[in-house]
């Protein structure tokens, strides 16, 4: 039989977040939930995965530095994120993001947790990836409209490393735990979601 010699090469169709459809999301999460918003702002601030996200504790806070394994490379990459990383567009900082998930009311060792019973789930429980993941795209599609390549939770990963990048003074390599410049450059890549911009000076 004849074998396959070559990977099949997949084209990813998804949508990419640009500053002015995200703004949009933004505006009408202005009444979700404070965990929701709280996730939202952690993943557009730090570039993590939406399961790290999920799973963040206040105890990873060290010596004014978030630190995180992200899971999906446990032990192979090691992040130290400064709590003084402040984002212009969204106008706070990651210190300012993680003192607000501690005004909640609610005592918990998750940065996105619980704040009321809702069926089994009790105040201060984290709140689980799925749940965080399909909440947030009720709220794309409610400012977007409905579509099947409407942008994800995860692609706050790769508008996190556009804004940074156009902002300046970030490490944006470092900063979403990529080793190679050519994992960087993917999430670099906004798929001509938006013009890119010519540089002089």
């Amino acid at each position: 039989p004849v074998m396959v010699t070559e990977t099949e090469r997949v084209t990813v169709t998804r949508e990419r977040f640009t500053r002015e459809t995200f703004a949009k999301v933004w505006e009408v999460m202005a009444d979700a939930q404070s965990w929701l918003r709280a996730a939202t702002l952690l993943g557009i601030m730090t570039g993590l995965r939406g399961e790290d996200v999920a799973g963040l504790k206040f105890s990873d806070v060290v010596d004014d530095f978030l630190l995180v394994e992200p899971k999906k490379n446990r032990g192979k990459v090691k992040i130290a994120i400064p709590l003084a990383l402040r984002m212009e567009v969204m106008g706070t900082s990651l210190k300012e993001v993680i003192a607000d998930c501690r005004r909640t009311g609610v005592v918990s060792q998750y940065m996105v947790h619980q704040t009321v019973h809702t069926g089994r789930s009790a105040p201060g429980r984290p709140i689980s990836l799925n749940t965080i993941t399909n909440t947030f795209k009720g709220f794309v599609n409610q400012a977007l409209g409905e579509g099947d390549h409407r942008p994800t939770f995860h692609e706050l990963r790769s508008l996190c490393k556009r804004l940074y990048i156009e902002q300046g003074g970030v490490d944006t390599k470092a900063l979403l735990g990529h080793t190679t410049d050519s994992t960087a450059a993917l999430y670099a890549n906004n798929r001509g979601a938006e013009f890119q911009k010519v540089r002089i000076g």
